[in-house]
């Protein structure tokens, strides 16, 4: 746990670049005040505080993340004026616990290489989307060669997160999109 809670703190601190990316993309998305918004692999928290503060008031947006040290960060960075704001450990592949046709964006900012099963996560998506809802969704393609090397160099870290990456081209994300929207639950045809 304590290097968990390392890593949390060290993500949040490198992690600008992702950051930058994430505004662009929340300017694209347009989040707007009284939306339900889903922030797909928050994180620590730094892009869902600015999503809650574009849904003010009337709005609320729930950070969902898999990482138990990332959310006590988030939790604990929380401004005070952001009561629309909260964050669940879980997994995009199950969001049963969020209403069917009850969320206008779901946000995902470089979360999506880590998530194995895209047709189950895009299934759940189409499922809490209103109708007419937004899925704004920035992922990694592959890694740049720096980073291969480096991990190569890393033998056992490069076998651990290798494993956990499940980087798609442009080609292989029509599928996972295609079965997610046709199993998505009434109204997933309708986006």
């Amino acid at each position: 746990m304590v290097q968990q809670t390392r890593d949390a703190l060290l993500h949040a601190e490198v992690s600008s670049w992702q950051r930058d990316r994430g505004m662009a993309l929340m300017s694209e998305a347009h989040p707007s005040p009284g939306e339900h918004v889903l922030d797909i692999g928050c994180s620590t928290g730094a892009l869902t505080s600015r999503l809650a503060q574009r849904v003010q008031p009337g709005g609320a947006v729930i950070g969902v993340d898999p990482t138990h040290a990332h959310l006590e960060l988030a939790r604990a960075t929380i401004p005070p004026h952001l009561d629309c704001l909260s964050y669940v450990e879980g997994h995009v592949g199950d969001l049963s616990w969020i209403h069917q046709g009850s969320i206008d964006l779901a946000f995902s900012n470089y979360a999506f290489h880590w998530i194995p099963d895209k047709a189950a996560a895009f299934r759940e998506i189409w499922r809490c989307l209103r109708p007419g809802g937004r899925c704004a969704i920035e992922a990694g393609r592959a890694l740049p060669s720096f980073f291969a090397v480096a991990h190569a160099l890393c033998v056992t870290l490069d076998k651990q997160v290798m494993a956990k990456l499940a980087f798609l081209n442009e080609r292989q994300w029509r599928r996972p999109l295609a079965e997610g929207r046709l199993r998505g639950g009434p109204g997933a045809g309708q986006r």
